[in-house]
């Protein structure tokens, strides 16, 4: 496994996994009195009910972003 998925988490990265195991609702109130967007909380909060509550898991998530946004970095 790629190292940097493995190593314990930050703390950014627990509000991350804990904000994004509530439901919906709790979410976006959440996010909104922490002056974060939701968006990246709900689409966790998906990918994790599909790949689990790991934090290799909410960190495969990000990783998946970086990729994404290095590609479109090559396209552009």
């Amino acid at each position: 496994m790629i190292e940097i998925l493995s190593q314990s988490i930050w703390r950014d990265e627990a509000f991350s996994l804990l904000l994004a195991q509530k439901n919906l609702p709790q979410i976006i109130n959440l996010a909104a009195k922490d002056g974060s967007p939701p968006l990246y909380y709900l689409i966790l909060h998906y990918w994790l009910s599909v790949f689990g509550d790991t934090p290799e898991a909410g960190r495969g998530l990000s990783f998946l972003f970086h990729l994404l946004s290095l590609l479109v970095a090559y396209l552009i």
